[in-house]
């Protein structure tokens, strides 16, 4: 049995479509033009079928008649030989598919945020860069301001002492730091 054929005239007329759009196909290859410049109209009805609204009038003309491809051995129009799609004839559906899964992750990403389970990373960074800054800036300084005391320290329990005080302090500062970075309210920032 012989395939059906028509020019891209003929095919447009019989498919309710521009015969630029027909050309389209043709030019992009997803119709393939035999010698004598026809095209088999079975195969022009899947690939247009799979690139249409479906609530437009092309695929309803489309669907008066069952799409089936030209024969077993022809794979679907939108599936390049490597199985892989090829970007520029991803059929409608799929591309709304792809744009409906993308906007709920971001509709569950704009939820978390609004629930403050999620924070920016560039406010994140900065935070996390001001409070290094802060501890690297106490321990420099510390043994500027800690050796008076220790040079007058009599013992090695006296000088653990005024160690831990300092730490004590630098954490302390470190926490209430984090707090507030994060914007949470804490009763006693002591550690």
């Amino acid at each position: 049995m012989q395939a059906q054929t028509a020019t891209k005239s003929e095919l447009a007329r019989m498919l309710g479509v521009s015969r630029q759009a027909v050309g389209d196909l043709v030019k992009r290859g997803i119709l393939p033009e035999g010698k004598d410049g026809k095209i088999d109209v079975e195969l022009a009805k899947v690939a247009l079928a799979d690139r249409v609204r479906p609530s437009g009038k092309t695929a309803q003309a489309l669907a008066a008649e069952p799409v089936q491809p030209a024969s077993p051995n022809t794979p679907p129009p939108d599936q390049a030989g490597d199985g892989a799609a090829d970007p520029q004839i991803t059929s409608f559906h799929v591309a709304r598919t792809l744009n409906e899964a993308a906007q709920a992750q971001m509709n569950q990403i704009k939820l978390r945020q609004m629930q403050a389970e999620l924070i920016e990373k560039d406010a994140a960074t900065r935070g996390a860069l001001q409070i290094a800054r802060s501890v690297r800036d106490h321990l420099i300084s510390r043994n500027r301001r800690l050796s008076p005391e220790l040079a007058g320290a009599d013992s090695v329990n006296v000088i653990e002492e005024i160690l831990n005080a300092d730490d004590r302090v630098m954490l302390g500062n470190l926490v209430r730091e984090f707090s507030n970075l994060l914007g949470v309210n804490l009763q006693d920032a002591s550690v």
